[in-house]
């Protein structure tokens, strides 16, 4: 409050409260004429109260404003934070309910072993795996299995003359070893060699850029036995580390910025422990070497 502002009106309210008590102390001849004097001086009075305010309400009014506005403002930050709490649960309860490991696997332990569609040797072919191929055990019936296969929207069955029921827990895992840091890049590398050609296959796995990604490169390249190159094939992966397996479910070719969902995604399982063998759509890989 500003001094200057109040001085004069101060003493001037002082001033009339004097009057009034000596008023009040003086004798007076008649009651009327003490009513009318006072009458005034509390005229007066009023009006000096009436100019102080006047003079105070500016400031008061703007001290009110502002204690608004940062009241405002709490409540703004208080309810981004909210938000911000609110969201990061909901993606984190979205992921947690996307996918829960299974008890049980199924591991494929025959050569290009028929996947179908019905628990029948005359079911609809799906796909076929490789040995060492691993999938969601469902149920077991007859003497097939129930699983579930990436890329297909039903549950497929697998003949238990050339599978095993598995614990997850005896399972090597695709999360210690397989995938490091984002910055180390794992090659892992398959080569074959015919009397017609020699084909070598790389696939260089990283850690994603967010939690729980993984990124793959897979190169292509091998010539003829007369000497002519086979066309080099290359494109970008990336998907999901669930820990007993890598799903790769989204390609990048190297001349497009756009990434596509796999119709037929590709997963990857740990060979061994010692994570420097996998299994990739059914082939071993091997590592050969790492890359910072």
């Amino acid at each position: 409050m500003s001094r200057i502002k109040t001085k004069e009106p101060m003493k001037k309210m002082k001033f009339i409260s004097c009057l009034v008590l000596l008023m009040l102390a003086i004798p007076q001849t008649g009651n009327a004429q003490f009513l009318k004097k006072l009458g005034k001086a509390l005229e007066t009075v009023n009006q000096t109260l009436e100019t102080i305010n006047q003079t105070l309400d500016p400031e008061k009014k703007t001290q009110q404003a502002a204690e608004k506005v940062v009241e405002e403002k709490k409540a703004e930050a208080t309810q981004a934070v909210t938000n911000v709490v609110n969201n990061a649960t909901q993606t984190v309860a979205a992921k947690v309910a996307e996918y829960v490991a299974p008890e049980f696997l199924v591991r494929i332990s025959g050569n290009k072993v028929n996947v179908r569609k019905t628990p029948t040797t005359s079911g609809e072919v799906v796909t076929q795996a490789g040995a060492g191929t691993l999938y969601e055990f469902v149920s077991e019936q007859d003497g097939w299995f129930e699983v579930k296969v990436p890329g297909s929207a039903e549950n497929c069955y697998v003949s238990a003359t050339v599978a095993a029921k598995v614990a997850l827990a005896t399972v090597p895992r695709t999360d210690k070893g397989i995938v490091k840091a984002a910055g180390t890049d794992l090659i892992y590398q398959k080569t074959v060699n015919t009397s017609k050609y020699s084909l070598i296959t790389n696939y260089t796995i990283t850690q994603g850029s967010q939690a729980g990604e993984v990124e793959a490169y897979y190169n292509e390249h091998g010539a003829y036995a007369d000497g002519r190159f086979i066309p080099a094939e290359e494109y970008y992966m990336k998907g999901k580390q669930l820990g007993w397996c890598i799903v790769l479910d989204q390609m990048q070719n190297t001349f497009s910025e756009e990434w596509e969902k796999m119709e037929s995604p590709i997963v990857i399982y740990a060979a061994d422990a010692t994570g420097r063998k996998v299994v990739i759509a059914g082939e071993t890989y091997t590592l050969t070497r790492e890359s910072y």
